[in-house]
């Protein structure tokens, strides 16, 4: 499939920033300051490393801020929040827009609310994300099946190879798509994976209902079609059940659940549209 970007990929200057109160927390900015900030939170994998592609169509058109997590098995999820506020605020990033992905959707509703703290969130976009897990129990067998996969070298191989075949069957291929598969492989190591099994405990075992329920932050919600992972069909009735300034959702049909990877332009506009760029004139 060919990949209709909006607009050229935009070199910027990149910051980083590292965290070292209790684990290593990573930032990097991207985009201009006056533009509007939005802030990508990761799923269990826990790093940007395949993001690549969706940010080289968003940072012409807003301040694009990538957040990696420590490989920490200690954090709660109001420890992720925090430490990502004070992050963020160490460079001047005062308020923005969260675009969580998955297991970030989690993180997302504490950034939201009281926890947040110096943190102004202008509204959430969630990527395949959710309330309270529909099936608890099946994120529970998730981390059996982590657990199996990677208790031997050879079944994570396989298990690589087979994604970078796969995506090179299935997804929008550009040469950013093929080096964000490859950083992501590079990336993956047994403390990656520890930390992963922790993420899919705290998934397992929250249910943010009540704070999704106070919340008076707009939220949308981006979902592929093919998600086994989080069912968008149960999601979204949910969160129109619950959240009470729900304003919208999105199916790409060519999609699976990690929606910004294998569906980076048609997330991209889907994105701009709900934060109010009109990219024909950014461009």
């Amino acid at each position: 499939m060919t990949n209709h970007a909006i607009g050229s990929p935009w070199a910027v200057p990149e910051v980083s920033v590292m965290d070292d109160v209790e684990e290593t927390l990573e930032i990097k900015i991207h985009g201009a300051r006056e533009q509007p900030t939005l802030i990508y939170l990761p799923g269990t994998h826990g790093d940007c490393t395949i993001i690549t592609p969706l940010r080289h169509l968003l940072s012409p058109h807003c301040r694009f801020v990538e957040i990696t997590y420590p490989r920490t098995t200690s954090w709660f999820l109001s420890d992720y929040a925090r430490h990502i506020t004070n992050a963020l605020s160490s460079q001047g990033i005062t308020e923005g827009w969260l675009l969580a992905e998955s297991f970030g959707s989690q993180i997302a509703w504490p950034l939201a609310n009281e926890l947040a703290g110096g943190l102004k969130c202008r509204g959430i976009i969630l990527a395949g994300g959710f309330g309270r897990h529909p099936f608890p129990w099946g994120v529970r067998l998730a981390i059996k099946g982590l657990k199996w996969l990677t208790a031997k070298d050879s079944r994570v191989n396989r298990a690589m190879q087979t994604y970078s075949r796969m995506v090179k069957a299935c997804y929008e291929t550009t040469a950013d798509t093929e080096q964000a598969v490859q950083s992501f492989i590079e990336r993956r190591n047994a403390a990656d994976a520890s930390a992963a099994i922790h993420r899919l405990h705290l998934i397992a075992t929250n249910n943010p209902q009540e704070s999704i329920t106070r919340t008076q932050l707009m939220v949308f919600s981006l979902s592929g079609f093919w998600d086994a992972l989080v069912p968008w069909y149960l999601v979204t009735p949910w969160l129109r059940r619950h959240c009470p300034r729900y304003k919208e959702s999105a199916l790409i049909y060519t999609a699976d659940h990690n929606v910004l990877f294998s569906a980076p332009s048609k997330s991209a506009r889907t994105i701009l549209k709900w934060l109010g760029r009109d990219e024909s004139k950014d461009s």
